[in-house]
């Protein structure tokens, strides 16, 4: 069984499981992000965001 990490959101706190030995069943699975996305990202975050921030932040830095 692949391993599950409760996680809370850097950005918003929510928690949520990330599933990085199993990416396809991952929260963040699916979610493409700009170019933009990702560096804002990097440059503010060290660890997971939730799929609703990743979201949020993508059409954001659009």
């Amino acid at each position: 069984m692949p391993a599950k990490e409760n996680k809370y959101c850097e950005r918003c706190k929510a928690s949520f499981e990330c599933m990085p030995d199993n990416i396809t069943e991952c929260q963040c699975f699916g979610v493409t992000l700009s170019d933009a996305a990702k560096e804002h990202i990097a440059v503010r975050y060290e660890d997971c965001l939730c799929r609703n921030c990743l979201l949020e932040i993508n059409k954001e830095t659009a």
